[in-house]
């Protein structure tokens, strides 16, 4: 539906539109293969939910890429909205935190890969993954309110 609407998009966004696709996809995938893995291959099994299945952090690891793209993007055009005198003020806060939501975002796929135990998840969920959902808030509120003053002058 986007290539037909927006046949007029630079190649770059067409590009990015696409890859953004595709790691979705990969997203949707890993999250099927976990509820098949406990739901179906797992079924009547309690042990199996003491280990947690590789394609877990895998869709940790796709969805954190997702997003970081995703709000760079909107970073960039923040950028080019922005006065040039306020560019980096705005959009340098933005970047600088989700960097640090990808730095959660592979800090608690690699300690999932690592150890995948569940008594590991929630020591994982408790030092990455409460930091991680606070910082991708606040990139999205910044986001959010940056675009909304920048649209309405």
């Amino acid at each position: 539906m986007y290539f037909m609407y927006y046949s007029e998009d630079d190649l770059t966004t067409k590009l990015l539109v696409a890859a953004i696709w595709m790691l979705d996809t990969l997203h949707i995938l890993f999250v099927y293969h976990v509820l098949y893995y406990y739901l179906i291959v797992s079924y009547g099994t309690p042990t199996s939910l003491e280990y947690i299945v590789w394609s877990f952090p895998a869709s940790v690891l796709a969805n954190s890429t997702v997003s970081v793209i995703v709000q760079c993007f909107f970073a960039h055009k923040i950028y080019h909205l922005c006065r040039r005198q306020l560019r980096w003020l705005v959009t340098a806060p933005i970047i600088l935190i989700v960097l640090i939501c990808f730095g959660f975002g592979i800090a608690s796929a690699a300690l999932l890969f690592v150890n995948n135990t569940d008594n590991f998840a929630a020591y994982t969920r408790f030092y990455s993954s409460i930091p991680a959902a606070f910082a991708i808030a606040l990139a999205e509120v910044l986001v959010t309110v940056s675009l909304c003053v920048l649209l309405y002058d």
